[in-house]
């Protein structure tokens, strides 16, 4: 009894309709009819049933409210310890709102990191599982950025911080969820076009009753069809369910930006990839090096280290893995440009205000700029590419001098992930910018159902836009770094693998999975089509129930308050079904 009040206190208009309704039945039974035992023991019946369906409705809106509780969401995240403040040489404890940038903080063995900083002396192993929700661990050291929440598992660190609290990528994860949140309780009232449907089909309705049927019936009949109405019309479950789904997917470590996606990712036919950083590691490691006859070794070196020190891409990354990358001299460098899916350029100034326009990137780049590549290079090129390497040239003076070649490895659940996606019929196509015999000759490759190689950004939104004009919804998972505007052309995004130590503010994709499991894309995929599913076969049943009132009134198929029966059955089966989807989901 205590949900049936709960939920008439809160669901006002959906309760002022069911109310009408049984008003409706009393009256016909009290003051339109006489008075008799089987009129009694069919308005109590009609009670009864409102009652149990008002239960079943208000103990699954607790169970759906659940995500609406801004409580919980210190719950996923966990709550911040105070920090171990060092100021000249001394330890002092502080709270973490009181940290500014600058300060420095110590973090001793199975503590959890109190801000997001740079590491200043000392190396451990990081936790992130309260954020990610994975049971993964990360060396860090001198240098590396390290995320409040995250738990230090080995050594005793000194951590600099770089963000205020307000700015600590945890907090910008509750922000985004409580985003999330209010982007969908924005949309439970009830629109106008819905009042003015209701206004518009039950006043003609009632008109058309009394006119055709004695009055007794007339009433009887609208009752049950304002209950049927108030279900399909009325009921804010959509968004419910949404806020539910909300913050299911948070607790996997998935956040959702635009909560209106859902709908869409639950109807996705294909899911394009980029490669780097979404179906590899993106965590590059040197591999070869090859010059040209005449070119100084440490004066290549010197210009491809000089102009990535300016770059965010995982190439970047792996150029710090060349053994000599901290023995070379870097240079300053002017005018730093990045161009998406092909290279980086800039001038590079040497010693003595030399300077030099300096190209680093795939073929495609540097002949945009007219560098010559000779024969022999081409060939090494075809070569490196051929095992699966990638590889980046580097040229000034109008050629190019010589490649570096990295190392870059798979997911180990890759494959795992297109055989998920296969089971849920979703093709799954790899779009990228590498050449044809850098991936054909990739295991992974055959778990696809298709590749399109040499692609810059401009062409793989023709080829997203090709399969949208087929009539297919297009989804597009790629990495942080990967282009806006390829994401923004896609029906639906989805970010894997994000950073924790990057700004959430400016990320603009649907969906953002935290950690590097891959799987994750197809559990919340098959999550959200099961929702979607038990939603559309709701939404049928109470469709037909109320089409088989409306008949039964015709052609006498029985009483309406049988079909009211049928629906307290429905909404039970229905609710058992979603916390059955949503239980599997959470195992």
């Amino acid at each position: 009894m205590g949900h049936v009040i709960k939920f008439i206190a809160s669901n006002k208009r959906f309760s002022i309709f069911n109310l009408l309704a049984l008003g409706g039945y009393v009256g016909v039974y009290t003051f339109l009819n006489t008075p008799s035992l089987p009129g009694l023991l069919r308005c109590v019946g009609f009670l009864l049933i409102q009652i149990i369906v008002m239960g079943f409705l208000g103990a699954h809106e607790k169970f759906l409210g659940d995500a609406n509780s801004k409580a919980q969401w210190g719950s996923f995240l966990g709550h911040l310890p105070q920090a171990r403040k060092i100021v000249k040489n001394q330890e002092t404890m502080v709270d973490v709102s009181s940290l500014v940038i600058g300060d420095v903080v110590k973090v001793l063995p199975g503590e959890i990191v109190p801000c997001d900083g740079v590491i200043l002396s000392g190396a451990t192993s990081i936790e992130a599982s309260q954020i990610t929700r994975e049971d993964t661990t990360q060396l860090m050291m001198k240098g590396d950025l390290v995320c409040a929440g995250t738990l230090n598992r080995d050594g005793t660190i000194s951590v600099q911080v770089e963000k205020t609290e307000a700015d600590f990528f945890t907090s910008q994860v509750k922000a985004r969820y409580g985003e999330a949140l209010d982007k969908i309780k924005s949309k439970e009232s009830l629109g106008w076009k819905r009042w003015l449907f209701l206004f518009l089909f039950f006043i003609p309705w009632v008109g058309f009753e009394i006119a055709w049927f004695s009055l007794d019936q007339a009433v009887l009949f609208t009752s049950s069809l304002l209950v049927l109405g108030s279900f399909i019309f009325l009921s804010s479950y959509r968004q419910k369910m949404r806020a539910k789904a909300v913050a299911e997917l948070f607790s996997k470590g998935i956040i959702v930006s635009h909560p209106s996606k859902i709908k869409t990712l639950g109807e996705v036919d294909t899911l394009f990839f980029d490669k780097t950083g979404t179906l590899t590691r993106g965590e590059f490691h040197f591999s070869n090096v090859f010059l040209e006859k005449g070119v100084n070794q440490g004066s290549f070196l010197s210009m491809i280290f000089s102009l990535e020190a300016s770059s965010s891409h995982p190439i970047a990354q792996g150029v710090k893995t060349h053994p000599w990358y901290f023995e070379i001299q870097r240079y300053s460098v002017k005018d730093f440009k990045s161009h998406h899916g092909l290279g980086i350029c800039g001038e590079v100034y040497e010693k003595g205000g030399a300077n030099r326009f300096v190209v680093v990137g795939n073929q495609r780049f540097l002949k945009r700029f007219q560098f010559y590549i000779s024969r022999s290079m081409r060939e090494k090129i075809e070569e490196l590419e051929a095992m699966g390497e990638t590889v980046v040239l580097c040229g000034w003076d109008k050629q190019a001098k010589g490649i570096m070649s990295f190392s870059d490895t798979l997911k180990e659940d890759a494959r795992d992930l297109f055989g998920a996606l296969h089971k849920l019929k979703i093709s799954s196509v790899m779009i990228t910018g590498d050449q044809d015999n850098m991936i054909t000759n990739l295991t992974y490759a055959k778990g696809l159902d298709q590749v399109y190689t040499r692609c810059l950004p401009e062409e793989k939104i023709k080829k997203i836009k090709n399969r949208q004009d087929a009539g297919e919804v297009v989804g597009m998972v790629g990495y942080v770094l990967d282009g806006n505007n390829v994401f923004a052309q896609a029906d639906v995004s989805v970010v894997v693998h994000f950073p924790l130590a990057q700004s959430l503010k400016n990320a603009t994709q649907d969906f953002i999975i935290l950690g590097k499991s891959l799987l994750k894309l197809s559990t919340m995929v098959g999550f959200v089509r099961m929702l979607r599913t038990l939603e559309r076969r709701r939404s049928l049943g109470l469709t037909f129930l109320g089409l088989g009132c409306v008949v039964s009134q015709f052609l006498h198929w029985g009483d309406p308050i049988i079909y009211l029966a049928i629906l307290s059955l429905f909404q039970f089966d229905f609710f058992r079904r979603v916390n059955k989807a949503t239980h599997t989901f959470q195992k």
